[in-house]
């Protein structure tokens, strides 16, 4: 059931009354071995109660602000952002318990530590039986429950929706709904977990990190015209980088948008309360409208006083524009120095303020730092009071960030021989490349996701528009009263592109008064992030109706399950081999790939095949720095059409009415295939498109991906860039000389210690994507490794790797190997030209090849034929009106709708007799007719058919006069005919006279 998060919580305090002590009745204390008494048990009773009391009233605020702010129409993107990050019940129920562990965790804290204020372990606090009841009360225990895995040939042939049991030995490793995985511990602010910079005054390596948003502007900003475009490689595979990480890394974040411990709303306030962890913007940020009148001035010649400068538009009203900024009417004589004479320029010396304003004699001191003297007159604070933009000045202090959600933990978190209770951010989808973003991993997702009424095991279609006959994938319902996130709004350049043709599409997007949204219903929440992403799912949602269509003409007597889950499994390999034999070799490199990637030698249940954080957080975000700042759409011929020209990147975020409005997925594949990847140099990182425009929206503030991507690692506590180098057995730089030699940059390298003061504080990712390509590839030497080792164990820890002995047959693998992303773009899609490699740069259109030509050939499914014989028990015994698969030596079997099974399910081949055994079954038909009540209406008869049921209507009064005046006609007709048919037998066949018998009295 799908139980929302209050709900849930409220069910769960109902739990503490069965799982704690009664108050009146406390637990004699006990002793750790240090001697300190355990808390009592009625301490740990109030904690859960106030954090049930917390998590409830977070919930519920944010509930109303959703639905009021959706009402309203006011869509922030922060909003946006969330919406692309929906979660099942399951994780919903998963992050539920694990923030009420938290919240209760954190509440014990808080009443030992006002009284003691010793930062004691919880496993020096708490008894391992208390331990036990909050993990009980909270729901971690039975969310960490260890699976029951299936045995038989079934759970060997196909895996499970979730992923788990594919380690028999560790179900759990990389199922839906565990944490990541580390390689490094990770390096938070404190015990509690609290994100790195949380506090902008503590130090790491005795220096303070740098605003993430200062880091992005002075490292990762680029003009969209400065960009230099990959000579080798197309944006088709940027593109199927982001496609193949949403098939094993989804990190959803707090339900919650308001501050569980003062109930701050984190889309209206700057304050740093879990799960606010807002992205501070400097002063000196452009989007603050301040950079004119505070450094760099046009003039270090020009006084602050100077009109010039704009800043009495910008620092709090004055009396009169005309009082200068010395004047003591202005009321800011007490927060900035007196100035000797208004011809001193703010960087003279004898201002007394160079330490607070640019240039920093240290960088690590921003205009907020308290050393500035400045904190009481600018914003922003680290205070409850001060919103977002400040309504005195309109400068925007910050952008809202929201915290992962944390994951549940065993208790040997707490209890262990190491105790190390830090939080865990948790992986909603499976880790294994398995096209979950096709089929979704859960069970439900997946089924709701079929064509559950298709005899073939079909995904479900768009029954409402189409691609000039070619599917789409179905839209998401509308709540009553809710935005359409998808559908056009104001500043979408709607009416930038023009009208388009009715020949492009047999529909349009819905309107606001249907049902329905613009958006699409895919596997993955993420789907409508971008056209890019549409046209990937629709195209594999396509390629899956295809496969089984084909495996259906061959295996007639395949189930409609058996049908899905053998094109799933098929699906599945080809991802596998599109990202491992076609993708990852021009990421990394042939060379590097060879030697970081060796050669498949089977399955090793010893490989944790679990997504590790650093490679969800910081090193597979490296194709970031590769997008493109323009979309390019492309006409027939692959030429601009003027129906769908070029769209900037921000007008095509969760913008999927284009798709259908404005020609279908064939004019976006297009421009992916012959637009060039962007180049990633230094002083040309990220585009301003995904600096400055991400996900904007109407009133609302643009949010910046490079920023979300730094604050995303210091949230999950990712260690600096030299820890990783040291895993990697990397040189870890301690100079400037060190670390411009492995940037192969010195300007790059000098802005990096001047941010950071040191290579320890670079964040990972920052730091990563600046090492310079190894040859043939795209990445450096510490993304080149991170890569690979994770890469290598979603192979080698992978059950169901395709290239493993007995997942598919050799005649199956060798026809796996030829297939090709072009060939799936031919079979799907109305475009017949394609290069050989989608991967690699066309420079021009006529490089491309016809759908026909060799180099572009068909995957043969013959392979995937089931024999009709087995080689002991000779042939398979079908089923009438039934469906059967053969797995080994086993036939399993299942009937039709309408049909009952008679018999077993399945059968074996005995090997001491040759015989199937026991004797099949049967399949019966049902008499639905015989059900009381029948399942038809109660004014119709039931009529039962052959695997299903008719009901007939025999009352005349509720027929229409055409059906009274036919059935009358067709009696009179019919008693017509009889009467002719009887006149004429007695003409043809007259009846014999009757031979006369004379009695006695006649004869005489």
């Amino acid at each position: 059931m799908d139980m929302p998060p209050v709900g849930l919580l409220i069910v769960l305090s109902l739990a503490l009354l069965c799982c704690l002590p009664h108050p009146a009745s406390p637990t004699k204390l006990a002793h750790n071995d240090s001697g300190v008494p355990y808390l009592r048990s009625t301490l740990v009773e109030e904690a859960l109660k106030r954090a049930l009391e917390r998590t409830n009233a977070a919930y519920a605020h944010t509930k109303e602000r959703v639905k009021t702010s959706l009402s309203e129409g006011a869509l922030r993107p922060s909003d946006l952002l969330a919406q692309f990050k929906q979660i099942g019940p399951q994780t919903r129920r998963h992050i539920s318990a694990a923030e009420l562990l938290d919240n209760t965790v954190e509440l014990i804290r808080e009443m030992v530590y006002t009284s003691t204020m010793a930062q004691s372990s919880l496993s020096d606090l708490l008894s391992e039986e208390d331990m036990q009841v909050l993990l009980q009360a909270t729901g971690c225990s039975s969310e960490m429950q260890r699976p029951l895995c299936k045995t038989g040939c079934l759970s060997e042939r196909y895996r499970s929706f979730t992923g788990n049991c594919n380690n028999r030995q560790h179900p759990k490793w990389g199922a839906a709904n565990t944490p990541y995985s580390r390689w490094l511990p990770p390096e938070y602010e404190d015990v509690r977990g609290v994100p790195r910079g949380w506090d902008p005054e503590h130090t790491y390596y005795n220096y303070t990190l740098p605003p993430v948003r200062l880091v992005s502007q002075d490292v990762l900003y680029t003009h969209n015209e400065n960009i230099s475009l990959d000579s080798s490689l197309s944006h088709l595979l940027v593109e199927w980088g982001q496609w193949i990480d949403h098939d094993f890394a989804l990190t959803p974040q707090s339900p919650s948008t308001a501050a569980f411990r003062t109930g701050a709303d984190c889309t209206r306030t700057c304050s740093r309360d879990t799960p606010c962890f807002p992205i501070q913007i400097p002063l000196s940020d452009p989007r603050t409208g301040i950079q004119s009148c505070l450094p760099s001035f046009p003039s270090p010649q020009i006084p602050l006083s100077d009109p010039r400068t704009g800043i009495q538009s910008c620092l709090p009203s004055f009396p009169s524009p005309q009082i200068p900024l010395s004047d003591p009417r202005t009321g800011i004589q007490s927060c900035l120095p007196s100035f000797p004479s208004p011809q001193i320029p703010l960087s003279d010396p004898r201002t007394g303020i160079q330490s607070c304003l640019p240039s920093f004699p240290s960088p690590q001191i921003p205009l907020s730092d308290p050393r500035t003297g400045i904190q009481s007159c600018l914003p922003s604070f680290p205070s409850l009071q001060i919103p977002l933009s400040d309504p005195r000045t309109g400068i925007q202090s910050c952008m809202p960030f929201f915290r992962s959600a944390p994951s549940c933990v065993g208790s040997e978190a707490f209890t262990g021989a190491t105790p190390h209770h830090h939080r865990e951010q948790l992986n909603a989808i499976t880790s294994f490349v398995d096209a979950s973003m096709v089929y979704g991993s859960s069970s439900p997702m997946a089924a709701a996701l079929r064509n559950l009424s298709s005899p073939l095991g079909l995904l479900a279609l768009n029954d409402q528009a189409s691609d000039q006959g070619l599917a789409y994938m179905p839209y998401l319902p509308r709540l009553q009263g809710r935005l359409d996130p998808c559908g056009p709004r104001s500043g979408s350049g709607a009416n930038f592109t023009g009208a388009t043709s009715a020949s492009d599409t047999s529909a349009t997007a819905p309107t606001e008064q249907e049902n329905i949204t613009s958006c699409f219903q895919a596997g993955d929440s993420r789907a409508n992030e971008h056209l890019g992403m549409i046209a990937l799912h629709t195209l594999f949602l396509r390629e899956h109706n295809r496969l089984v269509r084909e495996l259906h003409l061959l295996n007639p007597h395949w189930s409609p399950d058996t049908l899905y889950q053998e094109a799933r499994k098929i699906m599945g390999a080809v991802h596998q081999i599109l990202t491992w034999e076609h993708y990852l070799p021009r990421v990394l490199g042939e060379t590097p790939t060879s030697l970081l990637m060796p050669p498949y030698k089977g399955y090793d249940p010893e490989i944790d095949p679990s997504i590790a954080n650093v490679f969800s957080a910081a090193a597979f975000r490296f194709a970031h720095v590769t997008v493109q700042p323009m979309v390019a759409r492309l006409g027939p011929g692959y030429s601009l059409a003027p129906q769908h020209p070029p769209l900037p990147l921000h007008h095509s975020l969760f913008a999927s009415w284009r798709v259908v409005q404005e020609g279908g997925i064939d004019p976006v594949l297009r421009g992916l295939l012959l637009s060039p990847a962007k180049l990633q140099m230094p002083g040309q990182m990220m585009v301003e498109e995904l600096t400055e425009r991400l996900f904007q929206a109407q009133g609302g503030m643009p949010l910046d991906l490079g920023a979300l991507n730094l604050q995303r690692g210091r949230d999950h506590g990712l260690p600096g860039y030299s820890s990783w180098r040291g895993l990697c057995g990397l040189s870890v730089p301690n100079t400037t000389s060190d670390l411009a030699g492995i940037l192969g940059n010195s300007g790059l390298a000098e802005k990096f210690l001047l941010l950071y003061g040191t290579s320890q504080n670079i964040d990972v990712w920052v730091g990563a994507i600046s090492e310079p390509p190894l040859p043939g590839g795209r990445v450096g030497p510490l993304l080149a490794c991170l890569l690979a080792k994770q890469f290598r164990a979603l192979r080698d820890g992978d059950r169901f790797w395709w290239e493993r002995e007995a997942v598919f047959t050799s005649t199956q693998r060798a026809q796996l190997h030829t297939v090709s992303l072009s060939r799936i773009i031919c079979d799907n899609t109305h475009i017949t030209r394609v290069p050989s490699d989608p991967f690699s740069r066309t420079v021009s259109p006529e490089d491309m090849l016809a759908c026909s030509h060799p180099l572009i050939p068909h995957l043969n499914l013959s392979a995937w034929k089931e024999p009709d014989t087995d080689p002991s028990c000779g042939p398979i015994p079908r089923l009438q009106s039934g469906f059967s698969l053969l797995c080994d030596s086993v036939i399993y079997y299942q009937c039709g709708p309408g049909y009952q099974l008679i018999g077993p399910s399945s059968v074996t081949c005995d090997p001491n007799s040759y015989q199937w055994s026991p004797a099949p079954p049967t399949c019966h038909d049902v008499d639905e007719c015989a059900d009381q009540p029948t399942p038809c209406p109660q004014n119709m008869d039931c009529l039962n058919t052959p695997g299903s049921y008719m009901c007939t209507d025999l009352d005349l009064s509720s027929l229409s006069a055409v059906s009274v005046v036919s059935a009358v006609i067709a009696v009179v007709g019919g008693v017509a005919i009889m009467f002719v048919i009887l006149a004429c037998c007695r003409r043809y066949f007259p009846k014999k006279p009757e031979p006369i018998i004379r009695t006695d009295k006649q004869n005489r």
